[in-house]
């Protein structure tokens, strides 16, 4: 099982850390005893720490492994007499602002001895974030290896991580309908994009546009939304490439951790051009959703693996559409 998975850690988990040399990252940090201490700014550092994972997404702080070059060396123990879990927890709850829920404290006595103690403190993604270091009086998040102060706009984001949904596209599908009785000059297609609410807020209203290319002005593949009364398609000729927009707005709520299909589309293409429409079709969708929130997807029509980064997607699109069909990001929108 995986080292973030476990609900319970024990020596033998250490030791593996250790001997496969895990390397620090945004989800795992490891500190020296030297970080455990009574002093005021030793107890900031452990608020500012454990504040930044609940901020950002969550990880694991092993409080008795030295790190060299970020990668975990070796044990350097603390005395549990003097540093007790109690005393841990206390020190991250009076130092942090709001109080951080969930956080799961492991203490390890390698060989059996109190004196060699390791914690493993385990922090959730915070719902309730943002969370303040209070002797600081500063906002932190992880970055790479370390914990660094928030800029005001990633501590208004934060505020809204509980009001405001978050939707995602969790893939395309492209399956071939049945065919019916009787000589059959076309073959049929569903297209569907399968979308998931991993927000924890209900979601009312969202959007799903797509756009199919087609790179050979010689195929006519015919393009039909499931509900031709309340989506809109449109045909677009761009460059040398033939364009088809279907617009589905929502028709029903998302609860969170709902996934529902979406954007469903009937695709009708000749018989003799069904191998080169696989091969010279793709699709970008874009997904938008209340609260100023977008995902793109791009869908090759043979199979290949999807896309989700936009500066990937871009490649494909004609430079002068793809503000268009991808949209705004958040950096263009405050040049505007």
């Amino acid at each position: 099982m995986d080292f973030f998975e476990k609900i319970e850690y024990t020596e033998e988990d250490l030791r593996e850390l250790i001997s496969s040399q895990a390397e620090e990252s945004i989800h795992l940090d490891f500190k020296a005893a030297g970080a455990l201490d009574k002093t005021n700014e030793k107890r900031a550092e452990i608020a500012k720490d454990v504040s930044a994972f609940a901020n950002s997404d969550g990880g694991i702080i092993v409080y008795g492994i030295i790190e060299e070059n970020h990668v975990a060396s070796n044990f350097s123990f603390l005395d549990g007499n003097e540093y007790t879990k109690e005393w841990l927890e206390r020190v991250i709850n009076d130092g942090v602002q709001r109080r951080i829920l969930g956080i799961q404290i492991s203490p390890i006595r390698v060989n059996g001895d109190i004196k060699q103690t390791v914690y493993v403190v385990k922090i959730p993604r915070s719902a309730n974030a943002p969370h303040m270091c209070v002797k600081r009086h500063i906002y932190y998040r992880r970055f790479n290896f370390e914990s660094v102060p928030m800029e005001d706009y990633e501590i208004r984001d934060l505020y809204n991580r509980t009001s405001i949904p978050k939707l995602g596209i969790i893939g395309c599908f492209l399956s071939k309908m049945p065919p019916k009785l009787g000589n059959q000059k076309s073959t049929k297609f569903s297209f569907v994009v399968m979308i998931d609410n991993y927000g924890r807020v209900l979601c009312h209203d969202y959007k799903l546009i797509s756009y199919f290319f087609c790179v050979d002005d010689n195929l006519s593949p015919k393009y039909t939304p499931a509900l031709p009364l309340i989506t809109k398609a449109k045909t677009l000729e761009i460059g040398d490439m033939y364009c088809t927009k279907i617009s589905t707005p929502s028709i029903e709520s998302i609860f969170p951790k709902e996934k529902i299909e979406f954007g469903h589309v009937e695709i009708e293409v000749p018989i003799d051009d069904v191998e080169s429409f696989m091969s010279k079709t793709f699709v970008v969708s874009t997904l938008y959703w209340e609260g100023g929130g977008q995902e793109s997807i791009l869908y090759f029509c043979n199979g290949d693996e999807s896309i989700y980064e936009r500066d990937k997607i871009e490649k494909y699109i004609p430079e002068h559409l793809q503000q268009y069909i991808l949209g705004y990001t958040e950096n263009e929108c405050k040049t505007l």
